[in-house]
């Protein structure tokens, strides 16, 4: 019995060749060529054409036209089982789809019962005829086979036919995913694009946050120093009360002294109250930014689960059309 997947293989490789080198229009042509040459017979030539109708082959920019003939006899020889190397042969890419739909041309239960009857009718044929009664039983009989081989080549045509529409409905299913996967490509691009200005914004919010807290740092260090200079200005203060018990001059040039020293302490307290209003309206300012970017936490975690879910509804579609 004939390898079927072996056999379907090579004569689709065959007819791919064929169509890359003369076109579908000069096809039935050469096939009748080889079976005037008695290389095929005329079941091989209608399933050849059956095949090319299904296939869709541009012709080679520089057909190989001087050595079809040897490169024909190759696939022939390998139909009829004889070892022929793959590395002598063009090179192909097979179909997976169409060989599936292709196989009901090649199914098993039919071919072995083509097979049999065959090989039923070479037996009557080779049997001795004995009488001119007898002659015309197995002529009958042969009549029979032949009227069942064509029911059977009927059946295998009605076959293919009833495999159109399964082939225009995976065309359709092929366009959908090859769509989706388009779309979903689009969202993954549209997704990177908003994580990155994501990642920016919260960047330059923690940049921000390193100023404010450096400004407070040095809001701390001012306070600190100001709060050593009121400590030695009560210093002061103390050395001066006791000074003035000595003399009056002295305490009006220690207060005056101690008026100029509060004025700069009062400027200094003036200017870290701006500092301090000034640093309070920046956080003021930059609440509404922090409560901003954590709304856009909260949306980009969404999408993040969002696009999860899509992905994993995606994989799971694309198991379903895989199986």
């Amino acid at each position: 019995m004939t390898d079927n997947a072996a056999y379907q293989k090579t004569l689709q490789h065959w007819v791919y060749y064929l169509l890359s080198q003369f076109g579908a229009d000069k096809l039935s042509a050469n096939l009748n060529e080889y079976l005037m040459m008695k290389w095929i017979d005329q079941d091989i030539v209608d399933i050849a054409l059956k095949i090319a109708q299904e296939m869709s082959v541009k012709i080679a920019p520089e057909p190989d036209y001087e050595d079809h003939l040897g490169i024909s006899y190759l696939f022939i020889q390998k139909l009829m089982e004889k070892q022929v190397h793959d590395d002598m042969l063009p090179p192909f890419v097979e179909n997976a789809e169409l060989t599936q739909q292709l196989k009901s041309l090649f199914d098993d239960d039919l071919k072995a019962r083509f097979d049999s009857q065959v090989q039923e009718l070479e037996e009557i044929q080779d049997q001795p005829v004995k009488s001119d009664v007898e002659l015309q039983d197995v002529d009958i009989e042969a009549k029979q086979k032949y009227a069942e081989i064509e029911d059977l080549r009927t059946a295998i045509e009605v076959k293919l036919e009833e495999l159109r529409p399964r082939i225009e409905e995976l065309d359709e299913k092929k366009n959908r995913y090859e769509i989706e996967l388009k779309e979903q490509e689009e969202n993954e691009i549209q997704f990177n694009e908003n994580r990155a200005l994501y990642y920016d914004e919260s960047r330059n919010f923690e940049i921000k946050r390193e100023e404010l807290d450096q400004l407070k740092t040095d809001l701390e260090l001012e306070k600190q120093e100001i709060d050593n200079q009121m400590l030695e200005i009560e210093e002061k203060k103390k050395t001066a009360s006791f000074e003035l018990e000595q003399t009056q001059e002295e305490l009006e040039r220690a207060k005056s002294e101690l008026q100029d020293e509060e004025l700069t302490v009062k400027k200094k307290q003036a200017e870290i109250e701006e500092i301090k209003n000034g640093t309070e309206n920046e956080l003021v300012e930059l609440t509404p930014k922090i409560k901003e970017l954590d709304e856009k936490k909260s949306n980009y975690e969404n999408e993040l689960r969002a696009q999860e879910e899509k992905e994993e509804q995606f994989n799971s579609r694309r198991e379903i059309y895989d199986d």
